[in-house]
């Protein structure tokens, strides 16, 4: 079913979606999780940093128990989304707006056994399906 997007988030959903962008997301800029972070140095990888900081995300959280049911507005390739899942046992809807970003998700929340906790969702948070 075709979307009607505002013209701003047309605009990031066709960015997200370019193989370039996608290519230096995944490949270059850390891959599954948050592209900023907590450093403990400046050569740190992002990787690394990121990772810590969805920890620190959910920490926030308190105690995630398994009844919850948390939304990813903006989940990306699904790091956060999975940390909940396999970490803490909650049911995660992921929205994004990149069908490119969200295939990627899917792959791999299937390939670690998390695809029943994690749904992945295409639209915006424009308008929250």
């Amino acid at each position: 079913m075709m979307q009607n997007y505002s013209s701003p988030v047309a605009t990031a959903r066709d960015y997200y979606n370019s193989p370039d962008a996608d290519h230096f997301y995944h490949s270059i800029w850390g891959g599954e999780d948050i592209h900023i972070g907590l450093y403990e140095h400046d050569r740190e990888p992002i990787v690394d940093a990121s990772r810590r900081t969805v920890a620190h995300m959910a920490d926030l959280l308190g105690e995630p128990e398994p009844e919850w049911r948390v939304l990813d507005l903006g989940a990306g390739y699904g790091g956060s989304a999975r940390y909940l899942a396999d970490n803490h046992g909650c049911r995660v809807t992921a929205l994004n707006l990149s069908e490119v970003e969200n295939e990627r998700n899917r792959s791999i929340n299937k390939a670690r056994g998390l695809d029943s906790l994690i749904d992945v969702i295409d639209g915006s948070f424009e308008s929250v399906p």
